[in-house]
């Protein structure tokens, strides 16, 4: 009888393991993304037998030679952090793999700061090799699948299905998961399916008046020139930025005609412009092959992200989807903190779904989405500040001076404070912003539709 009920028991406990796996569907493979993967790795109470799929549309990071729409991204303190909240010794694995400039990253307000520069498809490929290192892609105990050219079509939220194509097919396949991840990116498609959670999601966009274009250069310079990252402004509407192995990435300001009260310089709409922007910076075009022929894709290309996006929440009511890094918010890159809050939704989710132990799901997206909203919509609010109140820079060097207080720039990356506490600081101005954009802007939406 005893030797019955024990073996009752451990069928009992066998049956629980089993019902208590989870399967995972990562939508995207950039840094966010991977930063989620990678904590399931570091996991201590995920459930065995669970099984996670990342899905990135783009090819390998790794094995990209180079990618010409790269956008720079600055590695400081905040983002390092993220970083090494769950694994310690992963910054420095980072900047030993990717970040490889020397930390002097120089702001508008002259200060030097401990950053880095890199590029996200450089930080990405970082995140992997240490995934892989971590964690064998065929270990047992957590079968981890990264596909690339691998993309996401739909999502349907009620019964957690992922439609996708791969690129070797045409054919729309789907899988059954239980928990679906949006990192997708400013035009996802996994934030579509949080959208028909209409009743319970609001959403809000207005477009940005001035956008970056980027492209990123092959340049033939002493390696010496490359000891530092700098940033260099030109009257002309553009900035050059210098990265590892001797690459450059162009960005300029961008809009859809030449608008003088946007306070933004439009300079760029000729191969003679950006001739010009480089002649300036380096002498002449021969440091760049074929600079005609990547003059013109730069023209050709497509702007940054043209609106900002908020949410009222990150998760559909279902409990089985939820979204992460710019799916979930689209801000500017004036301030340079994309992707350090990117970082920080992928922490924060882990950690609320760690918390209760891979279960209850619908209760940790609820919790990360009461966490994680009111951040990066204060985030979105400063940005206000860098476009819409031209003369702010100078505000905010003379205010730190006055009272003694760090700048706004030195905030960000320093640490310290969260995004609501900083904008706490600035709640006169970032009220005056909207005012300012909304006088100046709002009359231009339509040519961004």
């Amino acid at each position: 009888m005893i030797r019955m009920q024990l073996f009752l028991m451990l069928l009992l406990l066998t049956s629980l393991s089993l019902t208590n796996s989870i399967r995972i569907c990562i939508i995207g493979g950039g840094p966010s993304g991977l930063l989620f993967c990678e904590r399931l790795t570091s996991s201590h109470n995920f459930p065995n037998n669970s099984a996670v799929d990342l899905f990135e549309s783009r090819s390998n990071p790794s094995n990209s030679a180079s990618d010409s729409r790269a956008y720079a991204i600055g590695g400081h303190r905040r983002l390092f952090q993220s970083c090494d909240e769950y694994s310690a010794g992963l910054s420095d694995f980072i900047k030993e793999n990717g970040c490889s400039l020397e930390p002097k990253f120089i702001l508008y307000n002259g200060g030097k700061f401990d950053s880095h520069i890199t590029t996200q498809r450089t930080f990405s490929a970082a995140l992997l090799k240490w995934i892989y290192k971590k964690i064998p892609a065929k270990n047992p105990k957590l079968p981890i699948q990264i596909k690339f050219v691998t993309k996401c079509v739909s999502v349907d939220p009620e019964a957690g299905i992922v439609y996708y194509k791969n690129a070797d097919s045409e054919e729309l396949k789907y899988k059954v998961y239980d928990l679906i991840i949006g990192a997708d990116g400013a035009n996802s498609a996994v934030r579509q399916a949080i959208l028909t959670d209409r009743n319970r999601v609001s959403y809000e966009s207005k477009p940005y008046p001035a956008l970056w274009k980027s492209f990123q250069f092959e340049i033939n310079l002493p390696s010496k020139r490359f000891s530092a990252a700098r940033i260099i402004h030109k009257s002309i509407g553009g900035l050059s930025i210098f990265l590892p192995t001797g690459k450059m990435n162009i960005l300029y300001f961008w809009s859809p005609q030449s608008i003088a009260d946007m306070g933004n310089p439009i300079g760029f709409n000729k191969v003679e412009d950006i001739a010009n922007l480089v002649t300036n910076l380096y002498g002449n075009t021969s440091i760049i092959e074929d600079f005609e022929e990547k003059a013109n894709k730069l023209l050709a290309s497509a702007p940054s992200n043209p609106c900002f996006v908020k949410l009222s929440r990150y998760h559909h009511s279902a409990g089985k989807v939820v979204l992460i890094g710019d799916a979930a918010h689209v801000m500017s890159s004036f301030l340079g903190q994309g992707m350090a809050t990117s970082l920080l939704d992928a922490n924060s989710l882990y950690k609320h779904l760690s918390a209760s132990k891979w279960i209850n799901l619908k209760e940790a997206l609820e919790k990360y989405s009461a966490e994680r909203v009111p951040e990066n919509d204060a985030l979105i609010d400063l940005n206000f500040l860098s476009y819409a109140i031209p003369t702010f820079a100078i505000v905010d060097i003379l205010r730190s001076a006055l009272f003694r207080q760090k700048t706004l720039s030195e905030m960000f990356i320093t640490g310290g404070l969260n995004y609501q506490q900083i904008a706490n600081k600035y709640k006169f101005w970032i009220k005056y912003g909207k005012r300012a954009y909304e006088k100046r802007f709002s009359k231009y939406s339509h040519l961004y539709v």
